[in-house]
């Protein structure tokens, strides 16, 4: 199988890298260790929530527990595989750690 399969999700089609950098300057006007959030479990659908709390922004319909980088973050289920399926949609946790499908 080459390409993409929504029907078949395995975790290498899903996963991410996330990556911060802070200036040296950045890092000095907002001493915040990120160290403890690396491991979240995080659905890049709420990215949003995430830059607005690393700007500094707040409105009403921000949500900070969607936030990666906030206090007030919350793990949820994370659906995977073809969104035109609702059926078809399973979570992200529950696929093997290994994909065995090379």
């Amino acid at each position: 199988m080459l390409g993409r399969d929504e029907s078949a999700p395995t975790r290498t089609m899903y996963t991410v890298p996330f990556i911060l950098w802070n200036s040296p300057q950045w890092q000095k006007d907002h001493p915040i260790d990120y160290a403890p959030y690396v491991n979240r479990k995080y659905s890049n659908a709420h990215l949003l929530h995430t830059w607005s709390t690393l700007a500094g922004l707040s409105y009403d319909l921000q949500e900070p527990e969607k936030s990666l980088v906030s206090p007030a973050f919350r793990e949820s289920k994370r659906l995977i595989g073809d969104p035109y399926g609702k059926k078809a949609l399973r979570a992200f946790d529950s696929l093997p750690m290994t994909d065995d499908s090379r």
